[in-house]
């Protein structure tokens, strides 16, 4: 792996050798990414991606993201919507569609547009590729030990988290800070305690962002 931009925790350092061993080694399988909103997971995901290019592998990523709901069908508290929830994505269907990809070889998958909040009507057609890599907030929760594959958890503090979605949000959607942060502390705090964050307990490999 030749990414400088991530680094295995301090306390794990001796876990960096056996996990590059296990990439060198690896001709096909999955490669669960899980962990907080902004913790690094797709810019991971591409850096494995371009390592497995490198070796001439065809690489596919499938993203929980695209399986978000429409924000009509998004669960709501009473200060906003909890789009961090696993309620908030059709992981049925998506664990419908992985399995259908391991079956068949192949699989259309959604595509979801964050900035309009709703799926785009076309798909993606996808055939199975040497590596497969599976990233998003939930999935080492919905398929470690029904699939094989390296899991990984994206480590990265909270506070680090909260600072890359104020530098994404207000560039790229122009949310004022203010609210931001409000809806990061009462809708996404919740469900990273609850649902994201015990999923360190249920992985081979600890990551964070540098």
């Amino acid at each position: 792996m030749t990414s400088t931009s991530l680094v295995v925790e301090r306390e794990r350092e001796a876990a960096t050798k056996p996990f590059r061993s296990v990439l060198d080694e690896m001709i096909s399988g999955f490669i669960f990414i899980a962990g907080p909103t902004c913790s690094g997971k797709t810019t991971f995901s591409h850096t494995l991606e371009n390592y497995f290019w490198d070796k001439h592998y065809s690489v596919n990523i499938i993203r929980e993201d695209d399986y978000f709901k429409d924000l009509k069908n998004m669960p709501r508290s009473r200060k906003g919507y909890m789009t961090d929830s696993m309620d908030a994505f059709h992981t049925d269907e998506m664990k419908e569609d992985v399995k259908s990809y391991i079956k068949n070889g192949r699989v259309e998958i959604p595509i979801y547009d964050v900035a309009k909040n709703k799926r785009i009507v076309s798909k993606q057609y996808i055939i199975k590729a040497n590596v497969t890599i599976i990233e998003g907030l939930h999935v080492i929760s919905l398929f470690h030990g029904k699939i094989d594959g390296i899991f990984i958890y994206m480590d990265t503090p909270i506070d680090v988290c909260l600072e890359r979605r104020l530098k994404r949000d207000t560039m790229l959607y122009h949310i004022p800070r203010a609210r931001i942060e409000e809806h990061f502390k009462d809708c996404i705090m919740p469900s990273y305690e609850k649902e994201i964050l015990p999923q360190s307990k249920k992985h081979g490999v600890i990551l964070h962002s540098s």
